[in-house]
């Protein structure tokens, strides 16, 4: 079985676009789990959602609304949705619910995860717009498509050596097909709170797995919207969150990969410093060198 987590809040314009790439799946030899995370929004989201689901006939997909008592933000959301999968739960696949997945995206990234014992299947995606700073996240512009990855060594490679950096891979939590035993077993979440939670839960992620597949196919579309948290502007709160993580990443280097995983986090903390000067906000520049050269010795 392959659970399809989407957390809700805030989503009326987009929510049926969404789910309506989930019943369009065009896989039937497993089934889908559709676990839909109501986040306490203020908008007719969830009752959108629940005439959905009342619509719909597909026998290979089983819908479950899970509700918060409060408003507690995309990372609860996800890690409530990870927790609510059933026992049957095979794979988790994160949705964002501004955005859909292709016909056959779970079809494409399962036959990749069979073909060997992978615990990760990275898709391809379209960004819409398909503006330059988004273009790393489409594996089409590779020259090549990386090859599995069976090693941890690899896979810390691959996410963290700035060397290659062409080959980093995507840090977003949604577009990949992911074991559900391999992230309940090594206990990943998302931290609550932040902006930046994909990054934090990557470098957890990639600390622990060996086995990753490819596919060049696509099967995601996600928007960027002006109004989504990372567009917003708010370039002060998000470089405060983005050193917070380096922190703790920092304290949880790897010994036998601290090279690597150090040059990544020097490489995001010289882009924090970039964005803190433009803010003219003196304790955030000074935060971030202070930060900076403390790296640089560890």
């Amino acid at each position: 079985m392959i659970s399809v987590i989407i957390p809700v809040y805030n989503v009326s314009d987009t929510i049926e676009r969404c789910l309506q790439s989930v019943a369009n799946q065009t896989i039937r030899s497993t089934p889908i789990e559709c676990i839909i995370v109501d986040d306490c929004g203020n908008d007719d989201s969830i009752t959108k959602v629940q005439h959905f689901i009342a619509a719909q006939s597909n026998s290979n997909i089983s819908y479950r609304i899970v509700h918060h008592k409060n408003n507690r933000g995309l990372s609860a959301a996800r890690n409530t949705g990870t927790s609510a999968t059933s026992q049957q739960s095979t794979w988790i696949y994160y949705l964002d619910s501004d955005d859909e997945m292709t016909p056959d995206a779970l079809q494409t990234l399962l036959e990749e995860g069979l073909n060997g014992e992978f615990d990760m299947v990275c898709g391809n995606t379209i960004t819409i717009p398909n503006s330059t700073a988004e273009k790393w996240r489409d594996l089409r512009r590779k020259k090549r498509l990386p090859r599995p990855i069976t090693s941890n060594g690899k896979a810390n490679r691959f996410f963290f050596d700035v060397r290659y950096v062409k080959d980093w891979i995507p840090v977003n939590a949604w577009n990949k097909l992911i074991r559900t035993s391999f992230i309940k077993n090594n206990h990943i979440s998302f931290c609550e709170g932040l902006i930046h939670e994909d990054e934090l839960w990557m470098f957890d992620l990639m600390r622990h797995i060996s086995h990753i597949a490819f596919s060049d196919k696509q099967t995601y579309i996600h928007y960027v919207t002006a109004g989504s948290i990372t567009q917003s502007g708010q370039e002060i709160r998000s470089c405060r969150h983005r050193l917070s993580i380096a922190k703790w990443e920092l304290n949880h280097l790897d010994k036998r990969y601290k090279h690597i995983q150090r040059g990544k986090i020097l490489f995001a903390l010289w882009d924090v410093w970039r964005r803190a000067r433009k803010t003219t906000n003196r304790n955030l520049i000074e935060e971030t060198q202070k930060l900076f050269w403390k790296a640089l010795r560890f």
